[in-house]
């Protein structure tokens, strides 16, 4: 029980850093688009 607890954490952690870097992404983009204008 607590080895599926501890991996849903895990998974859970690497969700929110996808979703943050993602969106850092995201950002990266849209300033570059501006600048490109």
């Amino acid at each position: 029980m607590a080895t599926s607890i501890k991996v849903f954490k895990q998974l859970s952690n690497e969700r929110v850093l996808n979703k943050a870097f993602i969106e850092t992404i995201a950002q990266n983009l849209k300033n570059f688009e501006f600048l490109g204008q």
